[in-house]
């Protein structure tokens, strides 16, 4: 089954000759990969994916305070934000915007704002930086530094 919009719902995936399940590929041969997914999807409806090209009015024009996770794909500590930053979100949901931003996909905003390693929390209100967290958090401690800034 894929999460993918666009994607057939049931996927048949290739079986060798003794039926043993073989990894799905992409059309060229490799081995499909979590970094496949096409830009702007999220597997989380309280999660928002940001790219380059839309940071700035998805991000900076918002209306709201955003909360921004500058992550990578093989970074553990970015695999472990993900249920904090979808709670955070899930509890101010309409109120605070919270997303992510993966660092190789989106050069020139992790550039931009000095992004050196992941994770990497930025809390943007009304256009500025009002807080920069780098390294996981548990919910509690990342709670305490939202409730300060927002």
């Amino acid at each position: 089954m894929s999460g993918f919009p666009g994607a057939p719902t049931h996927v048949q995936l290739p079986s060798s000759e003794s039926g043993r399940l073989l990894p799905p590929r992409t059309e060229s041969g490799r081995l499909l990969r979590w970094d496949d997914a096409p830009q702007g999807w999220s597997p989380s409806p309280y999660l928002t994916e940001f790219d380059d090209v839309g940071f700035e009015r998805q991000v900076i024009s918002s209306r709201i305070p955003v909360i921004v996770d500058f992550w990578a794909d093989r970074c553990a500590p970015c695999k472990r934000q993900v249920p904090v930053l979808e709670e955070v979100g899930r509890l101010l949901i309409g109120r605070v915007k919270v997303g992510r931003i993966n660092v190789y996909r989106n050069p020139e905003v992790t550039r931009r704002y000095g992004v050196k390693g992941v994770p990497h929390l930025m809390v943007v209100k009304e256009g500025q930086v009002v807080l920069e967290l780098v390294g996981d958090h548990e919910f509690e401690q990342l709670w305490k530094h939202l409730e300060q800034t927002l």
